[in-house]
């Protein structure tokens, strides 16, 4: 996992040197905040994911309150944050439960610029 992460880094333009310091600080950045009770809002996305996960009660019903998803600036959304859209639109119940309609949308100028992502290719991700 960490030469993954250092590769991911590289492409990404970040030096291999301050991939692997980061890889190296981040369990004691993690422990430090486990041990305060607090989180770094980077987290939350992951944080809800995995109470979804484990709660499945809870997912049904985030799910059944919800008709529509929009999302605007998908193209930023972080892998943490689109595996919570994923879940919320999916859940962890039969495949044919699936929310029957969401728009991802990216908004421009106050218009519609278009869909950017079917719901196909959401569900098989």
């Amino acid at each position: 996992v960490k030469r993954d992460c250092v590769e991911l880094a590289m492409r990404l333009g970040i030096p291999q040197s301050s991939a692997l310091l980061a890889l190296d600080v981040f369990p004691e950045y993690q422990a430090r905040h486990a041990a305060a009770g607090t989180a770094d809002p980077s987290d939350l996305a992951g944080m809800a994911y995995r109470l979804l996960l484990t709660r499945p009660m809870a997912l049904n019903l985030i799910r059944s309150k919800l008709n529509h998803i929009i999302v605007d600036e998908y193209q930023d959304m972080s892998v943490s944050q689109h595996a919570l859209l994923r879940i919320i639109v999916r859940g962890v119940v039969e495949e044919d439960d699936v929310m029957n309609r969401y728009d991802i949308m990216d908004v421009v100028m106050g218009g519609y610029h278009g869909v950017i992502a079917k719901r196909e290719k959401l569900l098989k991700e």
